[in-house]
């Protein structure tokens, strides 16, 4: 039996109104019945109204909060609790004056942002009493942040401040990298949670919303999951598609394919194919590659793809794949065609899911979908951009560590598992917003983006997922045209 809608239940938008809005409103209903109706303060009708406009104004705000109420409880029935902030933690090493020193518990260092005028700190606590070595003068110690949520990056081997004077502590740095915590959950948070929960709970899966949340909420080693609604993709599937010819020495592989595959191209002469598995170009990571495709044979029929430079990790390990023909998930296709959906999903790491649960998650969606939908499932895959980012660096922070710093925290937000919301626009005003939120980061001069081919420039891919979009003959964005297509960084730091 499907599970009740809860969604007029969530996300409410508070509708609260003050007692003088109430008491307005009152006075332009009854003129409605009485144009010329004026009250006048101090006379019977002005004290009725005000009182009526009160209790109304207390009763609105209190039957506004009823629904979230009653839905915290269902939630809590169906344990999902709130989640309550986390502290972060690193490890701290000591210096001592003495070998065999110790470290108290409680100790507290004191990582420090200095902003303009402002000065911004961020208090770490020791957890247990410490002794060092008795042939040594140093000691490493976990310490908590005593501010809750998300600290700022803080590479290995930063200087913290002594938050109270020692005569046996001389100097502390961090030994490790930060381990983030989280802020609390916020109202909408929760409930947005709850709400993919219970809708996860159907029986059957109607739209792409039900499919993705019934992956995300069943299947915990799926990090990223998105249902392009209504598409359909034309792929060949691995068990017909041999490869006929390759291995160590050769580049060229020829796919047998199906007249059905050859009339959902839509383009028959189209250069954009993706090869599916196995290890192709020598990664085991990465299943999905884009080569470049070259239609072989008629404009029907049964006939064959031919790609160029697929090479094996090893000689003899060739074997059966599929074959995806990107003209039919470009994004301007969506909604053509009723009747199928196209999921892709990925890792924690943006990597493609094994072929055991890809199984798993393809089984139980058909058991759940209305009979006569047909979908596909398959890997979430990158668009590679190379990025060069110049910048200068404030001078009480060290270079190196906020290089590696801004590199990693462009490299996370252009990422499989990171990017936000499947977006299809990458501007490059993003990326240099996420450079200069990086502490130590003075000023960001400038950001270079260039899209390689691979892997080499005759034989092209990567440069074919996305157009340029170009502003007054700069360069501003990248669009984007396929479904399941995320942006991949390899980024380079200049520090002036």
């Amino acid at each position: 039996m499907p599970s009740p809608d809860f969604s007029n239940y969530i996300d409410l938008t508070i509708n609260d109104k003050q007692p003088g809005d109430l008491y307005d409103e009152s006075v332009d209903y009854a003129r409605l019945a009485m144009p010329e109706f004026s009250p006048r303060p101090g006379t019977i009708e002005d004290a009725i109204l005000q009182a009526a406009a009160y209790v109304g104004s207390v009763n609105l705000g209190n039957i506004n909060r009823l629904p979230d109420g009653i839905m915290e409880g269902v939630l809590r029935y169906l344990d999902i609790l709130r989640k309550e902030a986390t502290f972060g933690s690193v490890e701290l090493e000591f210096t001592l004056s003495e070998n065999g020193g110790t470290v108290p518990a409680s100790t507290l260092a004191v990582y420090e942002i200095v902003s303009g005028d402002d000065i911004i700190q961020y208090p770490f606590s020791t957890d247990s009493t410490v002794v060092a070595d008795s042939a040594s003068a140093t000691v490493t110690v976990n310490a908590t942040s005593l501010t809750a949520g998300i600290l700022p990056t803080i590479a290995s081997g930063t200087q913290l401040i002594l938050a109270q004077p020692s005569g046996t502590i001389l100097d502390v740095v961090t030994s490790s990298n930060v381990t983030q915590g989280s802020l609390a959950e916020t109202t909408t948070e929760y409930f947005s949670r709850g709400t993919t929960h219970l809708e996860s709970l159907s029986s059957v899966l109607a739209t792409a919303a039900q499919v993705e949340n019934y992956v995300l909420t069943n299947f915990v080693d799926v990090h990223r999951c998105k249902v392009y609604d209504v598409s359909r993709a034309a792929y060949h599937s691995a068990s017909a598609g041999v490869l006929n010819a390759v291995n160590d020495n050769s580049d060229v592989a020829t796919v047998s394919t199906s007249a059905d595959f050859i009339d959902l191209c839509n383009d028959v002469n189209t250069d954009l194919f993706m090869v599916l598995g196995p290890d192709f170009y020598g990664d085991n990571t990465y299943q999905s590659i884009i080569k470049t495709g070259v239609y072989q044979g008629a404009s029907s029929g049964s006939s064959s793809v031919t790609y160029t430079n697929i090479n094996t990790a090893a000689s003899g390990n060739a074997g059966p794949i599929s074959v995806l023909s990107m003209n039919s998930i470009e994004h301007a296709l969506e909604g053509d065609s009723p009747g199928f959906f196209v999921i892709f999903a990925c890792d924690s790491g943006g990597s493609p899911l094994p072929d055991s649960l890809k199984t798993e998650i393809i089984d139980a969606v058909a058991l759940r979908i209305p009979a006569g939908i047909e979908f596909e499932l398959l890997d979430a895959y990158p668009f590679d951009i190379s990025i060069v980012a110049t910048i200068s660096i404030n001078p009480e922070f060290g270079a190196n560590s906020v290089a590696t710093n801004v590199a990693s925290a462009i490299e996370s937000y252009l990422s499989l598992a990171e990017w936000p919301n499947w977006n299809t626009t990458v501007r490059i005003f993003d990326i240099v917003i996420s450079a200069s939120r990086v502490a130590g980061v003075d000023y960001v001069y400038s950001v270079t983006t260039s899209v390689p081919s691979y892997p080499a420039a005759e034989f092209p891919g990567n440069e074919l997922l996305a157009t340029e979009v170009n502003l007054n003959g700069s360069l501003i964005a990248y669009e984007i045209g396929y479904f399941g297509v995320l942006p991949r960084a390899s980024v380079e730091i200049v520090v002036l």
